[in-house]
């Protein structure tokens, strides 16, 4: 390994790296860290309940819930919702893995309930 940090304490399930930040969920719980050292800064509870998969793009992160289907948009400073939306396809893990590309506005989701990863257009962001 190139090297590491430690991580909270709790079940971890999204991760994502924002410049000299890293978000790390434990399902109900995000945690902003200090990319460098691991250092918390700040830890806030998961927008709209649970947060399954994280990823970032265009000043927002998107964090996953597998449990009721849905990807909530927020302002990662505020933590103020722009947005919510409805995970594509079937089943009862929707929304397991997030990826956006930010130059092409293509939100990537992983659905392990139908073995599938879903393409959208998001748009107003």
């Amino acid at each position: 390994p190139m090297g590491a940090i430690p991580a909270p304490s709790g079940r971890g399930e999204g991760l994502v790296v924002v410049g000299s930040r890293t978000y790390y969920s434990t399902i109900g719980t995000i945690h902003e860290l200090q990319s460098s050292t691991g250092a918390p800064i700040s830890s806030f509870p998961a927008p709209e309940g649970e947060c399954r998969s994280l990823t970032y793009g265009r000043g927002y992160l998107f964090s996953g819930d597998s449990k009721d289907g849905k990807i909530t948009v927020f302002n990662r400073f505020t933590h103020a919702v722009r947005g919510v939306i409805n995970a594509p396809g079937a089943g009862n893990r929707q929304a397991e893995g997030l990826a956006f590309d930010s130059r092409r506005r293509i939100l990537y989701v992983a659905n392990q309930s139908e073995n599938m990863i879903y393409a959208l257009r998001v748009s107003g962001i």
